[in-house]
């Protein structure tokens, strides 16, 4: 069963619509607010896919999305908003997001996005990350709209990354700037700029965008 919850019903359509051309198989239920979304989920034992955009429905959405993560650990949840801000992108994240959708987006880039975080993937809008990187990911499905995390990218931090670099790289978790990661840390701006590279090189990222995400998936609790 694939949840779709937002406040606008011709979206909620859009939505389905989408996701029928992933998977004609899909069963749907919308809910239109989070009380009955949550009502609903009171009711089910499991669900393949959550499609949400909390932002709109609740000002605690975190507290409720994390609430929702823990009765579903395994079920890969999805949100689709409008989005320009890295932080917001990185928080939900933090609350158990598995990718999210920017509502501006392409038809076709969309349908490709969800497809990618059913399958398993960690999907993000480059648009996010402006504020940080100009450069486009070499990981994005359409090679400049979207950034990708995959399990490999973890496990190759795991194994790589020196006890500094780490350091940097819980910076990168909260979206903070390289001015702000240089005074924290006391050393020299060209420093840090040095590890980020140093950090994009060994784990064959595509920019510092898509280190922040990896840096998200890894420390989580920085975020």
């Amino acid at each position: 069963m694939v949840v779709i919850c937002d406040r606008h019903w011709l979206w909620r359509q859009g939505v389905i619509a989408a996701l029928r051309s992933v998977n004609k198989d899909f069963r749907f239920t919308e809910s239109s607010s989070m009380d009955e979304l949550e009502d609903h989920l009171s009711t089910r034992d499991n669900i393949d896919y959550l499609v949400i955009d909390p932002f709109s429905l609740a000002v605690d959405w975190a507290k409720r999305l994390d609430k929702i993560r823990r009765r579903f650990p395994q079920t890969p949840i999805a949100i689709i908003a409008v989005v320009r801000r890295s932080n917001r992108v990185l928080e939900a994240m933090r609350w158990g997001a598995n990718g999210f959708v920017n509502k501006e987006s392409r038809g076709e880039d969309i349908v490709d996005a969800l497809k990618r975080i059913h399958a398993g993937e960690t999907v993000f809008p480059v648009v996010a990350f402006h504020d940080q990187s100009n450069t486009p990911s070499a990981a994005a499905g359409r090679e400049s709209d979207y950034l990708s995390v995959v399990d490999g990218d973890l496990d190759r931090a795991r194994r790589l990354l020196t006890r500094r670099e780490s350091q940097v790289m819980r910076y990168l978790a909260t979206g903070a700037l390289n001015e702000h990661i240089a005074a924290d840390m006391g050393i020299a701006l060209n420093t840090v700029r040095v590890y980020v590279s140093a950090i994009n090189n060994k784990l064959r990222l595509a920019n510092r965008a898509q280190a922040s995400l990896v840096a998200a998936r890894l420390f989580p609790d920085d975020v």
